[in-house]
């Protein structure tokens, strides 16, 4: 039984949500907007770049099988 998982990223609401608990939890400087949209960016970045690479590791690894 094959089955094809398509890994997606969280939606921006979440990692949104993620950065401003993060940074208030930080609090100070950290705790400003500027820091928290720059936070919510990159972790916005990185998860894209997490599910490319699944999915791209997923697909070269059903090619080896067949």
């Amino acid at each position: 039984m094959n089955k094809n998982i398509t890994y997606q990223p969280p939606s921006p609401d979440v990692i949104e949500h993620f950065a401003h608990a993060v940074c208030s939890e930080l609090g100070g400087d950290d705790a400003q907007p500027e820091v928290e949209r720059g936070l919510a960016s990159l972790t916005k970045v990185i998860a894209r770049i997490l599910a490319n690479d699944l999915n791209r590791q997923q697909s070269e690894f059903d090619n080896r099988i067949e």
